[in-house]
């Protein structure tokens, strides 16, 4: 058998397959191919990967890549591609207004792959000098329900942030009126959290099985704790319901105490993601997906629900489950290489709260399409 390349000898672990063991990964032409058994592989090129967990090529749920089109999205190619993040979802820097601007620059303009969600707020997330409008009377139905049909498979569902100070008087109006929207469109809904309008439970309990809850272990106005520190009922039902939980650290939106007391109780984020802006690119609190997944490992969640969280779960909500997230014969060969090596430093997060990492995850090669399109510079 002949294939293009072949990574040998790496950890492979592939939450979608059940896989944690040392192997290979044969790649053709842009697949991921299984080997005969006992049948021998020439290989043009071979990748030494022993040492190395070999992954999926990650998927951040939670981002914001409207490069030059807002003042908080970041260059894709150059933000993702060198940590291992094949696939980007933004979570809704654009509206109904400025959505196929957002889509021509942020989609032709990219190599990697990327996914969106639209803002109900027409202008979507411009600038942090003012919140975005989101009066339900603003909401654009027609020219939403346009912009689904005519991107359907990029454009996911829809996004609103219901936070206190961008909700004001509205309360949890904007959210009702998104989610009979989504409702009459066929499509699910992504809801900011932090501070919220209302309660959790409140706003837990309008949700319906696929929307999603971001910014789960925000620490600021109502959470998901209760006063003796127990996950809240509400919460809990909501999972059971089949609403998805995503972490969406950000800078705020994640307070490592919280994060602890709920993972002690086994309440594990769904997917784990950056919210990733100008602002935490490579930066101290964020960086990247890489390092909020150390955030989690030093948490104490386990490496393999880690990984599920940014490659397996993610593909599922994107409708892509058999050809990203996976290293499945017959998926995309979108791949990740990683040296998790001890190594032991203290960092805070926002509110000051000290963390021990024990682990690094640190890049060594990124493959997107069965082509490499980051190596570190001492990977060989």
């Amino acid at each position: 058998m002949k294939v293009d390349m072949k990574i040998e000898g790496g950890r492979i672990i592939d939450p979608a397959a059940h896989i944690d063991k040392i192997g290979d990964v044969y790649i053709q032409g842009n697949q991921i191919v299984a080997a005969p058994e006992g049948e021998p592989v020439e290989a043009k090129t071979t990748v030494n990967a022993a040492g190395c967990i070999v992954v999926p090529g990650l998927i951040d749920f939670h981002t914001h890549y409207f490069s030059h089109g807002t003042e908080w999205g970041v260059h894709a190619d150059l933000s993702f591609l060198p940590i291992g993040v094949t696939t980007a979802v933004d979570a809704g820097s654009a509206g109904s207004s400025n959505y196929e601007g957002f889509y021509r620059l942020s989609t032709y303009m990219n190599r990697m792959r990327t996914f969106s969600y639209l803002n109900i707020s027409p202008g979507g997330l411009p600038t942090a000098l003012y919140e975005e409008n989101i009066d339900p009377h603003v909401i654009d139905k027609p020219r939403i329900a346009d912009l689904l049909a005519k991107h359907r498979g990029h454009l996911m569902g829809l996004k609103v942030r219901q936070s206190k100070e961008i909700a004001g008087e509205h309360g949890l109006k904007p959210l009702a009126a998104t989610l009979d929207l989504a409702e009459q469109l066929g499509c699910p809904v992504v809801v900011h959290t932090s501070n919220p309008a209302g309660t959790c439970e409140e706003l837990a309990a309008m949700l319906r099985p696929g929307d999603v809850y971001c910014h789960v272990y925000n620490p600021r106005g109502n959470t998901i704790l209760d006063n003796n520190g127990k996950v809240k009922d509400a919460i809990l039902t909501a999972r059971q319901r089949g609403v998805i939980f995503d972490s969406a650290n950000a800078r705020v939106h994640c307070a490592f105490p919280l994060v602890a007391t709920a993972l002690q109780q086994g309440f594990l984020p769904d997917i784990i993601s950056t919210d990733l802006t100008t602002v935490t690119t490579y930066a101290e609190l964020v960086y990247g997906l890489p390092f909020v997944m150390m955030h989690f490992l030093a948490l104490g969640m386990p490496l393999t629900k880690v990984i599920e969280s940014c490659t397996a779960t993610p593909a599922k909500m994107l409708g892509q489950e058999n050809r990203l997230g996976t290293l499945k014969a017959g998926a995309l060969a979108d791949i990740a290489i990683f040296n998790l090596h001890q190594k032991v430093f203290a960092i805070k997060d926002y509110y000051d709260n000290p963390l021990r990492l024990e682990y690094s995850l640190a890049p060594q090669m990124t493959i997107l399409d069965g082509k490499v399109v980051y190596r570190h510079i001492e990977f060989r």
